[in-house]
């Protein structure tokens, strides 16, 4: 259990971290608790390279999380961990800004018919 506690703990605090990006792309600010839990997972993440395992609190302090995160982002994961059935989030990463010889430029990353 070690091994994988931190690896969700990691996971999750990227999916905070991409939610967070998906908001600033669509010019919305995320909520100051999204930056809280970021922060909250990662001193677990650091305790844990102190030797100090989450609490079973912690833990489940996560999943209400990772649930806060489903209900606002209307999303679903699917068993690799991916955000699945999310709209905006599709949108976001289908066309993405990027920046090429100082101009902002659209990427269109894949294309569903």
């Amino acid at each position: 259990m070690t091994g994988t506690v931190p690896q969700k703990l990691e996971w999750l605090k990227d999916l905070i971290g991409k939610l967070i990006k998906m908001s600033e792309y669509y010019n919305k600010s995320a909520s100051t608790s999204m930056y809280q839990d970021s922060y909250t997972i990662g001193g677990m993440l650091d305790n844990i390279e102190l030797g100090k395992l989450p609490q079973k609190r912690h833990l489940i302090k996560c999943n209400e999380i990772l649930k806060e995160l489903k209900r606002l982002y209307k999303f679903d994961i699917d068993w690799r961990g991916d955000i699945i059935n999310c709209d905006k989030y599709t949108k976001y990463i289908i066309i993405k800004e990027e920046t090429f010889h100082d101009k902002k430029i659209n990427i269109i990353y894949s294309w569903d018919l």
